[in-house]
């Protein structure tokens, strides 16, 4: 018991550090060269233990540094060195597919995003009811709003109350609905019985982010979620909550007409949905402009500027969709590498083929609301779902809570690339 403890608060403790110190936090975006520190540390302290306790098979090996490859040949093509932040994120992603089971990574990546959900609505219900007492943290701004840094929530305070948006710990409320929306993906497919707190939890936290990509995921997945399988207490429970905090939600904090605003090309809000669209047609002009390895990571944010008013939009949209992004910027290999670790991740749920082509049309709306670029946390779930491609025995261990370290990959992968579990942790 002691053992299984001490490792599941080291699978949490990688997670809080890959997550609070990646880009995709508003203390990350930051503090650029704390973070460059910290994902190097927890580099270093993975490996270690990786090396220590587990091998790593050929098949992921290769997978690595075909990718690591991919980057190469387009720096040398597109005659730019950028991209290289790669190497480094992607190993520490493979190794630690390596090291930890998907179930312990899952469980813990939900708890903590729990725990990041509850301090982001403690943090709103503070401002509205005592905003003196947000003001006296830090200064800090995220999405081009002022806002006090609480360390574990940022409150923007430059949005009036019944415009107010949650951002948790990230940099844009759209990044926090990818988090919320793959925690929510747990809970509906992914464990036995849903937690009924967590999900009002994470439905409120949802609202809150007014962000309109993040909602018609979190939308789309609550139909597949109530279509699929049988109506249990849980799942009539969480309906009838849901109804009653959306309807409250969106007359208290006109949250219907904050979106149909956001709906709206040529209003005041259209940015939001221009750029969304933008990353995807604009996205993809750039990728098949560039199909082999892509246009180099800086380059095609550039292509991506230059290409907007010959499309008819605005020069100041920026790319958020992540598949077109890591397309326009890689190429094909990387792209598809990806796009397929996706559906690779919805196949652990072991539901029908047709639930679990709705999970990954889930996960890729919620990558079209912001880019996840150099996020560990995104490429160890992409690895996840290669390492279920490369062995289907992954998804037989994950459903029977066997443990995986125990079975080899069949074929030529039942080969140990590397093996150092003689030595003692």
């Amino acid at each position: 018991m002691k053992i299984k403890i001490k490792n599941q608060l080291n699978v949490l403790i990688c997670i809080v550090l890959f997550i609070y110190f990646s880009g995709d936090s508003s203390y990350g975006a930051t503090f650029p060269a704390s973070m460059q520190r910290a994902i190097i540390g927890i580099a270093i302290l993975i490996f270690l233990k990786f090396m220590k306790t587990r091998h790593l098979h050929i098949s992921m090996a290769k997978t690595y540094f075909i990718l690591c490859l991919v980057i190469v040949f387009g720096m040398i093509i597109n005659r730019e060195i950028s991209g290289y932040s790669m190497f480094l994120i992607m190993g520490i992603a493979m190794l630690f597919t390596e090291t930890v089971e998907f179930r312990e990574f899952f469980e813990q990546f939900d708890n903590f995003v729990f725990f990041i959900a509850i301090c982001s609505l403690v943090g709103f219900f503070i401002w509205k009811w005592n905003p003196e007492w947000v003001l006296q943290f830090p200064n800090s701004r995220v999405g081009g709003a002022e806002a006090r840094n609480l360390y574990f929530s940022v409150i923007p305070t430059s949005f009036a109350i019944s415009k107010y948006r949650n951002y948790g710990i990230f940099r844009e409320p759209a990044m926090l609905t990818i988090y919320l929306g793959l925690a929510m993906l747990r809970q509906m497919f992914y464990v036995e019985k849903v937690s009924i707190p967590r999900m009002l939890v994470y439905i409120l936290s949802f609202l809150l982010t007014r962000s309109m990509t993040g909602i018609i995921a979190g939308a789309v997945a609550f139909m597949i979620w109530f279509l699929d399988g049988k109506w249990t207490k849980s799942k009539k429970v969480i309906c009838v909550i849901s109804i009653i905090v959306i309807a409250y939600f969106c007359v208290t904090q006109n949250i219907g007409s904050f979106i149909m605003s956001r709906l709206n090309r040529a209003g005041a809000d259209a940015h939001s949905i221009n750029s969304r669209i933008a990353s995807i047609t604009v996205g993809m002009y750039v990728f098949l402009q560039h199909i082999p390895f892509g246009a180099g990571a800086i380059s095609s944010s550039e292509l991506f500027q230059k290409s907007l008013p010959l499309l008819g939009y605005d020069t100041n949209l920026t790319p958020t969709n992540m598949v077109t992004y890591l397309l326009s910027s890689f190429g094909i290999i990387f792209g598809l590498a990806f796009i397929l670790g996706m559906w690779g991740f919805s196949l652990y749920s072991q539901r029908s083929k047709l639930t679990s082509f709705g999970i990954f049309l889930v996960v890729l709306m919620l990558l079209c609301s912001e880019t996840m670029t150099y996020s560990c946390t995104i490429y160890i779930i992409m690895f996840y779902g290669v390492r279920g491609w490369l062995d289907k025995t992954t998804y037989k261990c994950y459903s029977d809570n066997r443990n995986l370290n125990k079975v080899m990959l069949k074929g030529k992968d039942d080969e140990i690339f590397y093996n150092y579990s003689s030595f003692k942790w």
